[in-house]
This record gives structure tokens, sequence and C-alpha cells, in this order.
């Protein structure tokens, strides 16, 4: 059904978390390169494009996430944990990184199984 939409130019928000998760899964599971040189290199990229996603998941939320006094807070984790991931990632720092890829698939989760 999303390349259905996709080809008559709609977007649903279930596209969006769809695409989020795909490539979320794709972060938490490559072993970039041990984390060193062209591997780390790699995970920056590849958490850019994840923000962008996340990102994404702010545009036209469902009716129900809308309304809900749990959305923000719930996307406002998963976002920040993205953050964190990124901020690790850009400065080397193994341990941040290691903490914050345990922490995306639980964050994520909370909001999916609410939201998804």
């Amino acid at each position: 059904l999303g390349e259905l939409r996709a080809r008559n130019g709609l977007v649903a928000y279930s596209d969006r978390i769809d695409a989020f998760h795909h490539f979320m899964e794709s972060v938490l599971t490559k072993p970039y390169g041990g984390l060193t040189g062209a591997g780390l290199t790699e995970l920056v990229e590849d958490v850019a494009v994840l923000a962008l996603l996340g990102s994404e998941l702010k545009k036209s939320p469902p009716t129900d996430a809308a309304q809900s006094p749990e959305f923000a807070p719930l996307l406002g984790a998963v976002l920040g944990t993205v953050g964190e991931l990124q901020t690790a990632a850009r400065a080397g720092n193994m341990e941040a990184i290691k903490a914050a890829r345990s922490k995306l698939k639980p964050a994520f989760a909370k909001l999916f199984v609410k939201f998804g």
C-alpha cells in the first residue's frame, strides 16, 4: 500500500513510521566496522538519515496521536535518543554510542505500540 500511495503522491503516517522503523533496524544491526574509521563515518551518515526520518514523524500525525497527551513525549523520547546517538557518533564516543543504540529500540517500541 505504501508504494501505491507514493505513486499517487500520498504519504500516510504509517509510511513514515515504517520507513523510520526499517532504517532504525538497519542502524541497530550493522556492525559498522567495529565503529572505527570508515565504519564510524558510515554510522554518522546513517544516523543523519535516521534523524531526517525522525523529523518526518512530526509531520501530520494521525488524529488520535495529535490529540493524545502521550504522543509528544513518546516521539520526543525517540528523537532525543536519535540525537544522543548522533552526538555520540560525531564525537566517536563508543560508550555513548552503545548506550544510545541500546535505548533506541525500546523508545521506538513504546511509540509504535501506541501510535504505529
